[in-house]
């Protein structure tokens, strides 16, 4: 079967050498032309990509063309999902040119045009959006040794002159090349990060970077931000003065000019007007301290209805929040809105207040070395506090300001002085005028992120266990199951609940259910009754007693040992301690069990005890994990960690019936 698609992608060379050459473009043909160098990937991927290529021009006035083209090598069926496309498009862009080609293995080509494409709305669910994306997928056409490749145009009027680019994708890359284009007398200015491969060229005013022949960076369990693992550029573009001066042009040289700049954008529109101060004023009436007062105006934040708005990208509309009077009108907006909005009624009731670029998701393109507003994504809130204020993740010190309460109006899952479980760890930037610098949330210690439990049960006769477990859950625990206790219908969570309890028993029932929720305590509790079938397996006619001393979040899983591990292996922070009492069927006494292994490494700590009584187990079970990137390298001994508690967690216990 491999032979034979390894003909088949050959098939591609010879056959459209029959074909004249204005079936397609040169580029395209000379990227057929090395479809040779990634048939050794075949096996380990359905797909690689050719070529992958961005000229951008600056020409001055704002005005930039950039064109892209990429072609795809098809390896199977599976590989079609890169037969597709999405062209994303602002008011102030315009798709100038597109053309597609479909090269199949026998030599038959396939035109695509500009109007075989889609035009679809960005967040079409959404109040209002200037942005569009035009969308081809040609999927169902791929066939093992196909070639799909596409290029296209987009003219825009831009006031930012900064941007990035990733060399790797999760598939083979034959070729990935950038090449920017930029006026006499501008300069440019680039960092590579983790892409020590990537070899620049400087031709005339064009500057051009190439990396070739990349594996593809896959993704696995628990690995850092995609951004970490691959080979990345980014880079800022300078004008010359009498540019400069003819068009305006956002230049950031350093964090304190960006800092300033979004500071100034966001301050103008936080000037409250009569309604808004009358409302600021009655949150903050009978606060017994500033504290107080900065979180009733926070909560009141939080109620505003979240509603994404994209407009004018370009000329910075992402990053201008909408008047924050108007955003109490309506009582709707986005991060920055919402942000604008807390900082007008603390500034009303005499509370200064920062705006904080942040970046969240799966990724981070925050680097001390770029300063640029395209590295973040988000808007959050900065207050300065006093002595009054508690000592909770959310509440950081600061070179500058002292206390600063970091606090995020998007989220419902997290009190003032709560820090976003999402936030952990990330770099973000206070913006003021005093600023100049990036700073660093910290990330939860198994101090804060952590589970305590308490679990009464019984084994009847049967097999079967009855029991009731008492769990109060702290940190991004307790936030990511408030989010789902809030999100989900009343028989949704139960079945979560029961699944849960049934990961490690048969057939588990819920009886009975109580969530309390300590929202500024950042504490869930649970407080459940439950039953499972034939937990303990009964066996040679009663003679002897069977079952695991634990069965809730027990670690099942661990990492795989049998494929190479390419990425380092991320252990986040967490504790469990659990106390758990089982009482057993009269009649039985221990005949067997394997004393638990004690763990002690350097990002976790592990012990079980187990204690037997007249007619009872008593399992004491601690597992402590700090927040730890452990290296390839290392892979091994994760892997070590996570199967030695696996067995003491599902290890047996023997008994045998007395007599």
């Amino acid at each position: 079967m491999r032979a034979a698609i390894f003909l088949c992608g050959f098939s591609v060379l010879a056959a459209t050498s029959c074909f004249a050459k204005s079936s397609y473009p040169d580029w395209v043909q000379s990227s057929i032309d090395v479809a040779d160098t990634v048939l050794k990937y075949e096996e380990d991927y359905d797909a690689a990509v050719l070529l992958e290529e961005s000229h951008i021009e600056y020409r001055g006035r704002g005005e930039i063309e950039e064109t892209v083209r990429r072609a795809f090598h098809v390896f199977d069926r599976d590989g079609r999902e890169f037969a597709t496309l999405g062209i994303p498009l602002s008011s102030d862009e315009k798709l100038t040119k597109f053309n597609g080609w479909i090269v199949y293995a026998s030599g038959k080509v396939e035109r695509l045009k500009k109007t075989d494409l889609v035009e679809i709305a960005v967040d079409r669910d959404k109040l209002k959006s200037e942005s569009v994306m035009l969308q081809l997928d040609r999927s169902e056409s791929m066939r093992e040794g196909t070639v799909f490749a596409y290029e296209y145009t987009v003219s825009r009027n831009q006031i930012f002159l900064q941007s990035g680019w990733c060399f790797h994708w999760e598939i083979p890359v034959a070729l990935s090349r950038l090449s920017i284009e930029i006026p006499k007398n501008w300069s440019l200015q680039s960092h590579l990060f983790g892409a020590d491969f990537a070899e620049k060229r400087v031709n005339g005013s064009v500057h051009i970077w190439e990396a070739r022949d990349l594996d593809g960076v896959e993704e696995e369990e628990f690995q850092p931000f995609r951004s970490l693992i691959t080979g990345n550029l980014v880079y800022s573009v300078y004008p010359d003065e009498s540019d400069l001066s003819r068009y305006p042009y956002l230049v950031f040289r350093d964090w304190k000019s960006v800092a300033q700049h979004m500071d100034a954008v966001h301050s103008e529109r936080i000037v409250a007007q009569t309604a808004l101060r009358q409302k600021a004023a009655s949150l903050a009436a009978g606060s017994a301290s500033q504290w107080e007062t900065v979180s009733k105006i926070c909560e009141y934040a939080q109620s505003v209805n979240y509603l994404a708005v994209a407009i004018d990208l370009n000329r910075g509309g992402g990053y201008i929040p909408e008047d924050a009077n108007r955003t109490f009108e309506t009582h709707a907006g986005d991060c920055k809105d919402m942000t604008a909005l807390a900082r007008a009624m603390l500034k009303a009731v005499g509370v200064e207040s920062y705006a904080v670029a942040a970046q969240i998701g799966k990724d981070s393109w925050v680097h001390e070395e770029w300063a640029s507003p395209h590295a973040f994504n988000h808007c959050i809130l900065a207050v300065p506090v006093g002595p009054d204020a508690p000592e909770r993740s959310g509440v950081v010190e600061h070179p500058v300001y002292g206390r600063l309460l970091i606090f995020d109006p998007t989220t419902k899952d997290a009190a003032p002085g709560v820090l976003p479980h999402y936030l952990e760890g990330r770099k973000v930037l206070v913006c003021s005028s005093q600023d100049e610098s990036l700073l660093s949330l910290p990330i939860y210690g198994p101090d804060v992120n952590r589970v305590v439990r308490h679990v009464d049960a019984e084994i009847d006769g049967f097999g079967n266990l009855i029991g009731s477990l008492e769990e109060s859950n702290y940190g991004a625990n307790a936030q990511r199951l408030r989010k789902l206790y809030r999100k989900l219908k009343r028989d949704d969570f139960e079945d979560l609940i029961r699944g849960w309890i049934a990961h490690g028993t048969r057939e588990a029932a819920i009886e009975e259910l109580v969530c309390e929720d300590f929202f500024d305590e950042n504490r869930f509790d649970l407080k459940v009754k439950f039953a499972a079938r034939r937990y303990a397996r009964i066996m040679n006619r009663g003679e002897m007693l069977l079952f695991s001393p634990v069965f809730l979040s027990r670690i099942q899983w661990v990492p795989p040992v049998d494929e190479e591990r390419k990425t380092p292996y991320v252990i986040g922070s967490r504790h469990l301690e659990e106390t758990l009492s089982i009482a057993l069927p009269s009649g039985y006494s221990l005949d067997a069990f394997k004393e638990p292994q004690d763990l002690e490494t350097e990002f976790g700590v592990f012990s079980m005890e187990l204690a037997f009584g007249e007619g009872r187990v008593d399992v004491t079970r601690q597992n402590s994990q700090r927040y730890t990137t452990v290296p390839v390298a290392n892979y091994g001994d994760v892997v070590d960690y996570y199967e030695t508690i696996s067995r003491a967690e599902t290890s047996k216990l023997v008994f045998k019936r007395e007599g």
